[in-house]
């Protein structure tokens, strides 16, 4: 066999080689982006098992169904979130958007529960009768029920049946990296004041 025919040979299987190489590295990189998860650096094989899917079955109340008051006491209700099936990705924020009933009451101050943390100052429309607030948690979640915030009320004016109620825009989400909001019921609390 002379020299030109042997070079050929050599140069043809080095070829080869190098394709099956690339190949190799070209499939295992392959592989190796499906088994990360949104670019997360931990293999599925070494992680625990992922969280379901977020459940739309948490709740927002106060510790209080009622509150009897008189005019010129203070009072207060405390703002609770019980996160439902969502005991494994928990609740990590919160909105309140809540409403009262401004001629009977003052809202003087709300204050957060930790681990809960306000994301910025509370909004409270002393004419209108409404607060909004959004609170979080910080590198955690709660996954049983929960106190998220106090509201602190002033009675002003005397009433049978008044109201603080969660708006439509109350909600919680859970720690799913999205904000996937839960909230499937919300209940309010009867406020009674009576004269001094």
């Amino acid at each position: 066999m002379d020299m030109e025919k042997k070079t050929r040979i050599i140069f043809g299987v080095i070829l080869i080689l190098v394709i099956l190489l690339i190949g190799k590295f070209w499939i295992v990189e392959k592989r190796k982006s499906q088994i990360l998860k949104l670019g997360s650096t931990t293999p599925m094989d070494q992680r625990e098992s992922v969280s379901p899917a977020a459940i739309h079955d948490a709740a927002l109340f106060f510790d209080q169904d009622s509150v009897a008051a008189t005019v010129g006491q203070d009072f207060n209700l405390v703002a609770r979130v019980n996160p439902g099936s969502n005991t494994e990705q928990g609740i990590n924020a919160v909105q309140l958007d809540v409403t009262f009933d401004p001629t009977v009451m003052q809202l003087s101050k709300v204050t957060p529960v930790a681990p809960f943390m306000e994301m910025s100052a509370p909004i409270i429309d002393s004419k209108k009768g409404t607060v909004l607030v959004d609170f979080f948690i910080g590198a955690s979640q709660v996954t049983a029920v929960s106190d998220v915030a106090t509201l602190s009320f002033h009675a002003k004016g005397a009433a049978v049946g008044a109201t603080v109620d969660f708006s439509p825009k109350s909600d919680a989400a859970v720690n799913d990296g999205k904000g996937t909001m839960v909230t499937e019921a919300r209940t309010g609390a009867t406020v009674n004041i009576a004269k001094p």
